[in-house]
This record gives C-alpha cells, structure tokens and sequence, in this order.
C-alpha cells in the first residue's frame, strides 16, 4: 500500500513540474515576442564607406558615399567643422576658419548639404577646391565633414504630421539635430612625403596595486616628430627581435600627428610577459595590416 502511493505521488509530482514548465516557456514567449518593439526600434542608421578623404591633385576633387543602412527613411545634413591637434594628441574645436592657417573651409566646397535617403539608398557628396586654392600656399589644409541625422524616421514624422492636421493641431515640424559622424578631408598642396622620427625615451615599470582589481602593465614611452609641411597618419608596430625573428607584441595601434603640431609623445601597453633583455624594433607604417611603407623606424637595446 505504501509503495503503490509513493508512485501515485511520484506522478503527480512530475505532472505538476511538466505543467509548470509548460507555464514558464508560455511566458517566456510572450515576452520575446514584446522585444522588437522595444530592443530593435527601426531607424534610419547612417553608414560611410570612407573614414578619411584625400583631395585628389589632379582631379582637385574627391567623393564620400552616404549610405542608409537602416530600415526607415533618413534626413541628413552635412556642414563643415574644424579641428586642430592639441599637445596632448587630442582634437580640439577651432571654431574661426578665417583664423586656423590649416582649415580647408576657404579653399573647397561640397554638395549636397541635405540628403534624404530611403533605406539601402545612397548618395554621392562630392568635395570640390575652389579657384582660389590655386593661391593658397604650400602646406596641407584639413577640415571634418560632419554629417548629422535630422530625421531618423521620416515615415513617422509624416504620419505624426497627418494625425495633428486631422485633429486641427499646430502641423509644425520640430527637427532634432542628433550626433552623427564626421570625415577628415585633406587637401596637401604639397609635394611633401611622410615623414618622421622615432625616439625612445624609456619603459615605465608598473606598481600593481592589491586593490586595483587588474594587474597594471609596464608602458614603452615613445616621442614621435613629424617632419615637412603635411601631416603623419599611420599605424605603430612593435616587435620583439630574437633569433634572427620578430614577434609582434604591440599594435598596429593607430597613430596620428596633424599638420599643426610637431610632435607627440606616445605611451604603449607592454605585454604582461615580454623578454628582461634583447631588441625592440617599432615601426611607423601608413598601413595597419603590413610594414612596407614605413614612415619611421627605430632599434632599442634594452
């Protein structure tokens, strides 16, 4: 009599988990159902198939390709903005072109500055040197074209206008600049090649700390001077030397020097295992996926 009600238990039991379970991926369900409205709002997304142009010399001109990679109907505007290169590497606003000697506003202009793409559309803006260019003085001239997303779906607009019109409510559009992306344009009225070098000024060894929750790593202190009238653009690479071999052990980490300034000093993560003693060679390449075409090289004995 006992065992035959533990069975009977046993069964009622697994049909009351089975059931539960049943109840639980009910509703998990309905849930994942909800998300798309929420997780994967449809937008228009902005997409650049370029993320720097040169001006060409001989066609004094260059393109860009906007592209809307989203699913809904996009309003975007383009204008110029410019930068410069502060002492510590990092980009500043300068907001009188009249004032930078380096802002290619004075010298080139582009079209459109509005675009309204359906999705999968493109458009081609074209960046143009002025006839005054022809004047300018040797060096290189560089401005952003940042474009910005007016409207990222203008679907809606159009039907939250429709709806306020059939209820008599003011129809007037409220259009929201929102972050976008900008594109380094640069003109070099210059024959001048790349170029630069590099000098190693020490490895600062880390003191890790017990409350820090990751271990600090030892940094290689680098100077780089940029030479003649145009900027360096490019990718570092660290090497270990041994045996006749190099091992990468650092980069390609991307590195640049403006027109404006002269130099920069660098600081590299060193791996958490690297040699007491040996050779270091770093490399200033324009490529990220190989070192042919070096702008600057240098050995270190450590």
């Amino acid at each position: 009599m006992i065992r035959t009600l533990s069975r009977v238990a046993v069964v009622q039991i697994v049909k009351l988990i089975t059931n539960s379970m049943h109840v639980i991926l009910w509703l998990v369900a309905c849930s994942l159902l909800t998300l798309p409205s929420i997780a994967f709002s449809k937008n228009a997304t902005l997409m650049l198939t370029a993320h720097i142009l040169h001006i060409d010399q001989n066609s004094r001109s260059g393109v860009i390709h906007v592209i809307n990679d989203g699913d809904r109907t996009g309003v975007f505007e383009l204008r110029w903005i410019d930068h410069i290169m502060s002492e510590s590497g990092k980009l500043q606003t300068w907001n009188d072109p009249a004032q930078s000697p380096w802002s290619l506003q004075p010298y080139a202009r582009f079209s459109p500055r509005r675009i309204t793409l359906k999705p999968s559309e493109s458009q081609v803006v074209r960046v143009v040197l002025k006839p005054k260019s022809r004047t300018a003085p040797l060096g290189e001239y560089f401005s952003h074209l940042r474009i910005l997303t007016i409207n990222s779906n203008l679907e809606e607009t159009l039907k939250e206008q429709q709806n306020k019109v059939s209820k008599n409510v003011d129809s007037g559009i409220t259009i929201n600049a929102k972050i976008g992306m900008s594109i380094p344009v640069i003109w070099r009225n210059s024959d001048d090649k790349q170029k630069a070098t590099i000098e190693f000024k020490r490895i600062d060894v880390a003191s890790n700390d017990d409350n820090k929750s990751e271990p600090v790593k030892d940094e290689m202190l680098l100077k780089v001077t940029r030479h003649g009238l145009i900027s360096t653009r490019g990718y570092i690479h660290v090497f270990i030397k041994k045996n006749g071999n190099r091992e990468q052990i650092i980069g390609p980490h991307p590195f640049n020097i403006y027109a404006n300034i002269e130099s920069l000093e660098l600081r590299l993560k060193m791996p958490e295992q690297y040699p007491s003693n040996g050779e270091f060679l770093v490399l200033y390449s324009d490529a990220k996926d190989n070192t042919d075409n070096i702008i600057s090289s240098v050995t270190i004995t450590y």
